[in-house]
């Protein structure tokens, strides 16, 4: 502390603490008069105070980071599987075993259930196999895990805000922007859409060890990093591993090179390497001055031109990686797009993808009528006025970003926005021409350049802009409500734009989850109606059909599904479903196997075929076909209960009861589970078993009367016939001509003595039976016995 005209001094004093990446300002008070050395060890002790208390306010920004952004979308922990998430989730047989889990890197039917997706995203599909082994078919799991990784990467936005932005008020902003933006609630409540939060997870990640590993040294209010050659290069390594499971998680993260050199042109210069400017670094702790860079400074300065030479060498490795991935990714799905050009072509999908662009903008500016399907026109030609609107918002934007000082969080978020939209701009066509899951790595654009323009305001305006994060929170908070349950989204859906054809058909598909089977019709109906070409419609309309006992009507619309392919694999079984209902065997088998053919791994075929082989008497030829469905499906409870009756036709009695009782865990309300079970115990005399076993299907179903006489019948062979009667009279009450209880009303009087009512409870039996010659002879000998 220097004396300056032996007056009393302000001094400012820059100070870094390398855990919070941010420099903050010491403003220390005293006299210039004797004891320097005193003073400036106060002001290392206050120094080393204001540390921790510097220290544990920013932890205590991001735990409030983390709580607003668990807050705003609480509720979705509530919702249920929609949608998407029957194909990959609930209906997946991939996801029920982790010994399965290396088949997610390097095959295409991992990720879902009819393998009908071009999607290769092997570790958000090994996400679902480990919430499965952990949760099961709980939702509350699935949905806590999207969570969690949305609620990390708002506190990673928070961390890149503070390297991007001059002001942490800004940064905080942006994270809370990032955070509670309604246009991200596709992303984290539909279970479906967890690769978009895994991959920003390790983006930013990526990102971040990029930009601290000292590769480049920021030009906000940072200081150089004080990174080693030898840990930067490390960190390198790092930050490339992270890219690459940003990749095995989605896609879209084929941009981060893009964007580590955006930020390496808008915000950073070239470090000094070597261990001696490390060195010199350590023990100089005062204020430096930066040299900020300009994308003019490549072509002015013959210097910068080879500073930024060094920086395309940096991120080289990051575009190298990218190429390998893609020649991966095409190598196991066999194609790069997954389908042709909207339109007449190339000219009508960018056409087309300008008006979704000028969409994008107006849902993140004003996050209106939110929609899982939002209807966007094919256009051929620019004269049409959302694709020239569009174009001219789009170059008013970039005009801002140029003409936007430098470094400037406004350009650099600009541009952010921009480059995050490449890989869903349908250059590689998509499935999908705009989703609001696509912009969950745009909108951290977004959210910095808003950001940085309202760092700029004062006072009122300030506050205006946390009334705006409320409203943005108050938006997803009741967007998540549409999410609870498929009915309701898709309600919503139908709600924003009538015309939907995939709210439609999608509402129908809720509707026959629920066995509301007639409503579901009537919303096939009307998605027809809407696209009579729509073969996902034809497929749901024929399956509600057949389940309605209406198989010619199932007929009529399969055959508007064209064949042969792995996504049409639920056709070819609705259809052998149809010909057994016609008694048309020989074509069900046929449709079967064809079935078959296309996805080997498709069990409900299995089963079908598995049923037609045990009603024709091949049991054996049955219960292979059933192990090898549990085997790929081990929550397959129909075919576990149908491997129980082929293990009980072929005698293996305790075998049957064990595949009866795993049926029980996945379904323990299925009545003939328990049933059966206690069939299968008492042809092994373990009659205590299979009393219980009774007695759990009578809690299922009271007046089964087929339970009540093999409930009898056990307490015969305990020998306890008074207990046995009024099961005997409750059975024959429910079915007055039911052989068998008459029989064992009759040996339960016949113990009991009574064997004039014996007598007539024979007589009964043998005029009602109508089984096989042994039983009537049985029947014929307690009756001489009696009589």
């Amino acid at each position: 502390m220097r004396a300056i005209g032996g007056r009393r001094c302000i001094i400012l004093t820059s100070f870094h603490d390398s855990d919070l990446d941010s420099r903050f300002w010491i403003l220390d008070f005293g006299f210039a008069i004797g004891g320097r050395s005193d003073r400036e060890s106060k002001i290392r002790n206050r120094k080393s105070t204001r540390c921790g208390n510097m220290m544990s306010r920013a932890w205590g920004i991001y735990l409030i980071i983390a709580a607003a952004s668990a807050a705003g979308h609480l509720s979705s922990l509530r919702s249920g599987f929609v949608s998407d998430d029957l194909e990959f989730v609930v209906q997946n047989p991939h996801i029920r075993k982790l010994s399965h889990l290396p088949q997610a890197f390097y095959s295409r039917a991992y990720y879902s259930s009819s393998g009908k997706f071009s999607i290769y995203r092997p570790i958000a599909s090994a996400t679902f196999a480990v919430d499965y082994a952990v949760w099961g078919l709980k939702p509350l799991g699935f949905h806590l895990t999207n969570l969690v990784f949305h609620t990390l990467n708002a506190c990673l936005v928070l961390a890149v805000a503070r390297w991007v932005l001059t002001s942490h008020v800004a940064a905080l902003l942006a994270a809370m922007l990032f955070a509670l933006h309604p246009m991200q609630t596709e992303a984290v409540t539909w279970v479906a859409g967890r690769s978009n939060t895994l991959f920003l997870f390790f983006s930013l990640l990526s990102f971040l060890a990029f930009a601290r590993g000292g590769v480049v040294a920021p030009t906000t209010d940072h200081r150089p990093p004080t990174t080693r050659p030898a840990s930067a290069r490390s960190l390198l390594v790092v930050s490339l591993a992270f890219y690459a499971l940003a990749l095995l998680s989605k896609e879209m993260a084929i941009v981060l090179p893009l964007l580590l050199l955006l930020y390496a042109l808008c915000f950073a210069r070239p470090t000094v390497t070597g261990d001696e400017a490390w060195k010199n670094e350590r023990t100089e702790r005062s204020t430096f001055n930066v040299q900020r860079s300009t994308f003019n400074d490549g072509i002015q300065n013959p210097k910068s031109k080879i500073q930024n030479r060094l920086l395309l060498a940096q991120i080289a490795p990051f575009f190298a990686v990218a190429a390998v991935y893609v020649v991966v990714r095409s190598l196991i799905l066999g194609e790069t797009s997954q389908k042709g050009y909207w339109g007449t072509g190339a000219h009508s999908t960018f056409v087309t993808m300008l008006a979704a662009v000028g969409e994008y903008m107006r849902l993140l500016v004003l996050p209106v009528h939110p929609n899982i399907d939002h209807p966007i026109r094919i256009l051929d030609s620019l004269r049409e006025p959302a694709a020239w609107v569009s174009l001219l918002v789009i170059l008013s934007a970039l005009a801002l970003a140029i003409r936007a000082p430098a470094p400037s969080g406004v350009r650099f978020g600009i541009l952010w926005f921009f480059i995050g939209l490449l890989p869903v701009s349908n250059i590689v066509p998509l499935q999908a021409t705009l989703a609001e899951r696509f912009l969950y790595l745009p909108s951290l654009g977004f959210c910095f350049s808003l950001a940085a323009a309202t760092s700029l305001l004062r006072g009122q305006r300030q506050r205006l802009a946390l009334a705006g994060v409320l409203c943005a929170a108050t938006l997803t908070i009741h967007r998540n409500l549409d999410w609870l349950t498929g009915p309701s989204l898709w309600k919503s859906t139908i709600l924003a734009a009538p015309q939907s054809e995939m709210g439609h058909n999608n509402l129908g598909m809720a509707y026959s989850a629920q066995k509301n089977l007639k409503r579901a019709v009537s919303e096939y109906e009307r998605a027809l109606r809407t696209d009579p070409r729509s073969i996902l419609s034809h497929m749901n309309l024929a399956s509600a059909c057949l389940e309605l006992g209406r198989p010619d009507d199932a007929l009529k619309h399969y055959a508007f599904v064209p064949l042969g392919e792995p996504k049409y694999v639920r056709a070819y079984k609705g259809l052998g479903d149809a010909y057994r209902a016609k008694g048309m065997m020989s074509e069900a088998e046929a449709a079967y196997r064809a079935a078959l053919s296309v996805a080997p791994l498709c069990v409900e075929a299995m089963n079908d075929l598995g049923s037609m082989r045990f009603a024709s008497g091949q049991a054996e030829e049955a219960l292979a076909l059933y192990a090898k469905a549990v085997d790929i499906d081990p929550d397959f409870a129909e075919a576990h209960f149908n491997l129980g009756n082929a293990l009980y036709k072929l005698g293996r009695f305790t075998e049957a009861a064990n595949s009866y009782r795993r049926c029980l865990r996945l379904d323990a309300t299925r009545w003939a589970a328990h049933q059966n079970i206690g069939n299968a115990c008492m042809r092994l005399s373990a009659l205590q078993p299979a009393l219980a076993a009774y007695q759990d299907a009578l809690t299922i179903r009271p007046d089964a009367a087929e339970t009540l006489n093999a409930l009898a019948a056990c307490w015969l062979e305990l020998g306890e016939p008074d207990r046995a009667v009024p099961l005997c009279q409750r059975a024959l009450v429910l079915q007055p001509n039911y052989a068998e209880a008459w029989f064992n009303l009759g040996q339960a009087y016949s113990r009991k003595g009574q064997r004039d009512e014996a007598a007539k409870c024979f007589q009964n039996a043998l005029m009602h039976w109508q089984g096989d010659e042994g039983g009537r002879q049985r029947i014929q000998e307690a009756l001489r016995r009696d009589t």
